[in-house]
Formats: structure tokens, C-alpha cells, sequence
């Protein structure tokens, strides 16, 4: 068993804002400074918890989630792929995109 955390960089890439849709201006992003600083955090308490409990690494990687994994899943040889799926709108897409792509 593997664990991987990836940072997709379209979390942290403006998008149109939900309180001006009109408007030209790209003025969100998923991930802000301080959302960012607590992830970190997290995943750094994920990474020490897969150590001590399971006595193998956390593999963290950044970059568009669908190739990343692919290219794990081929260098691994991976039979099986499990994740989390959140409730948000964005990571539901997301989920979907990872299904197609190893189905």
C-alpha cells in the first residue's frame, strides 16, 4: 500500500469570483495563504501519522492531480486506487476525472 497527497494546482489558480460573476476579474482561488498554511500543516500531521502507524511514507506531489496518478499507477504497478471523494462541487469534478481516466 501507497499513500499520496496531491496538490492540484488548480486549487490554488484564480477563478471567477462567486460575488461578482460579471465581472472580468479573477478574484478567488480554492486555497488561500492561510487555507494553504493549515494544509500544510495537515498534511505534514498526515505524513507523521503514516510513519509512525504504518511504518511507510506519505509520497506528496503537485501538479495536475489525473497525470500524476496515472504516472504513479504505471510506476508502481498499481492494481487498485482508492480515494477520498469531499463534498464540494470542484472535487466531485475532480473525483469524476480520476474515474474516467483508471476505468
Amino acid at each position: 500500500t501507497i499513500s499520496v497527497y496531491i496538490f492540484d494546482e488548480r486549487d490554488f489558480l484564480p477563478r471567477p469570483s462567486t460575488c461578482r460573476p460579471d465581472s472580468n476579474k479573477w478574484s478567488a482561488v480554492n486555497i488561500g495563504p492561510h487555507a494553504c498554511r493549515v494544509l500544510l500543516e495537515s498534511v505534514q500531521d498526515l505524513r507523521t501519522s503514516i510513519q509512525n502507524h504504518l511504518g511507510s511514507d506519505l509520497i506528496v506531489r503537485k501538479g495536475s492531480t489525473v497525470p500524476l496518478l496515472l504516472d504513479l499507477i504505471a510506476t508502481t504497478e498499481a492494481n487498485e486506487l482508492y480515494w477520498n471523494e469531499d463534498p464540494g462541487i470542484y472535487e466531485q469534478e475532480l473525483s469524476r476525472e480520476v474515474f474516467h481516466a483508471v476505468s
